[in-house]
């Protein structure tokens, strides 16, 4: 796999672990001068020191979340990888499917914000 695949596998869609990502591994490149190439090993360096920055704008966003939003989002997680159900979500918190939507909507407009950058 090519630098730039790992980059973006690691990434999993995530916009921001990308550029930070790419950031890491032009400063593991030793900020490369033109001309000069990320490797594989400058990616894989990279994906180590992306994890932090990563890891921190989570639980930023976990402090920063009231009880409600928190069992929201412990009920989401619950649920696994792919799809989750709002039926699914109402029935763990053991409310009403329209119970969700004032807290559905203000995780939706805290978390589509940009988050900061990346050093960059």
């Amino acid at each position: 796999m090519g630098a730039i695949q790992q980059a973006v596998t690691h990434s999993e869609g995530y916009p921001y672990k990308v550029q930070l990502i790419g950031h890491a591994a032009w400063i593991a490149a030793g900020l490369s001068a033109p001309g000069s190439v990320i490797t594989n090993q400058h990616v894989g360096t990279a994906l180590i020191d992306a994890d932090e920055p990563m890891d921190e704008l989570f639980r930023g966003r976990w402090r920063n979340s009231t009880p409600v939003e928190r069992a929201f989002t412990s009920a989401m997680a619950g649920d696994g990888d792919g799809d989750v159900l709002r039926s699914g979500i109402a029935s763990v918190l053991a409310l009403s499917s329209n119970d969700l939507s004032p807290t559905r909507a203000n995780l939706i407009e805290r978390n589509s914000s940009k988050p900061p950058a990346a050093g960059c």
